[in-house]
C-alpha cells in the first residue's frame, strides 16, 4: 500500500477526533518486527461512525506490529479497541 493509500485509512478518525493523538507506551524489536503499544486520546468532534460529535475524551489501548523488509513497512497487525470508543462516545449498545 503506498503512503497516501496509508494515510488515507486515517482520515474518518482524525476527521471525527482532530487532536488525535498516538502516545508509545511500550516499544519492542525482535529481528525486523517492530511492536507497539500506544496509548490513544482524542476529542470527539465529528461525526463518527454515523455518531454525532459529543465533545467527549476518549482514551484507548493500541497495539500495532510492524514487520520490515528492506527499509520499509511490508506488513501491519493492529488492533484498537474500537468498540470501547463507541462506548466512550455515548453510543447506544457498544
Amino acid at each position: 500500500m503506498d503512503p497516501k493509500a496509508v494515510a488515507g485509512q486515517f482520515a474518518p478518525i482524525t476527521a471525527a477526533f482532530p487532536d488525535w493523538h498516538w502516545e508509545i507506551r511500550h516499544l519492542a524489536i525482535d529481528g525486523n518486527v517492530i511492536a507497539v503499544h500506544f496509548m490513544v486520546t482524542g476529542t470527539h468532534q465529528g461525526t463518527f461512525q454515523g455518531i454525532e460529535a459529543t465533545g467527549r475524551r476518549v482514551s484507548i489501548a493500541q497495539f500495532t506490529f510492524y514487520r520490515i523488509e528492506e527499509g520499509k513497512i511490508v506488513e501491519v497487525w493492529d488492533h484498537a479497541d474500537m468498540d470501547e470508543t463507541m462506548r466512550q462516545i455515548g453510543a447506544a449498545g457498544a
